[in-house]
């Protein structure tokens, strides 16, 4: 895999971490954070306090049933999580629930952009990684169906070292907070129903 020797980061890590790095680092200075996986798209030291959950581990939090006030953190980081868990709609519910008035949820799941229709088994998958489902480019309606009143923008970025392009998908929960995305990401960063076609 494409993993950097020093830092450890693949594709995905480097596109989004150069996505946050346009929207400025510095503006998250005064920031709550929470962060589902540990990956190295943000820097810990960007915010005002940090924490990190990982599912299993000491203190890790079930994603679907997020243990923490309403309107808690003004990031809500979550990295390849959502496909391992078997209810997505209560997961992107709880993200959205925690996440303050004027926060931003940021997320990245697994390679939407290369498979036509999401394939949902209905369990985890052992040789799957544990996933529960692979979303493909109708991701889309399905955060229609969940979050209707929600905007999700995709961005999509490409790697400097490998040439390969991913995405990732910001979620930001006023006006004022799109308005500030869309400022500092331009024509890279779309409403999701318009990003792959």
């Amino acid at each position: 895999m494409p993993r950097c020797t020093g830092c450890r980061s693949l594709e995905r890590h480097r596109i989004s971490r150069i996505m946050f790095e346009r929207l400025g680092s510095e503006s998250f200075a005064a920031a709550s954070a929470i962060q589902f996986s540990p990956d190295p798209t943000v820097d810990a030291a960007w915010f005002r306090s940090f924490e990190l959950s990982v599912y299993g581990e000491p203190g890790g939090i079930d994603i679907q049933a997020i243990d923490r006030p309403d309107a808690s953190y003004d990031y809500v980081g979550c990295s390849h999580v959502l496909e391992h868990v078997g209810d997505d709609r209560a997961a992107l519910l709880e993200l959205l629930r925690i996440a303050a008035p004027d926060g931003l949820v940021y997320l990245s799941v697994p390679d939407p952009i290369r498979e036509p229709v999401t394939r949902d088994w209905g369990f985890a998958k052992p040789e799957k990684f544990g996933h529960w489902r692979v979303y493909g480019r109708d991701i889309s309606q399905r955060f229609s169906r969940y979050i209707p009143d929600q905007p999700v923008l995709a961005y999509l970025g490409e790697d400097p070292v490998t040439g390969e392009w991913a995405d990732a998908f910001l979620l930001p929960k006023s006006p004022a907070r799109h308005r500030w995305i869309a400022e500092r990401l331009g024509a890279l960063v779309k409403p999701i129903a318009e990003a792959w076609t």
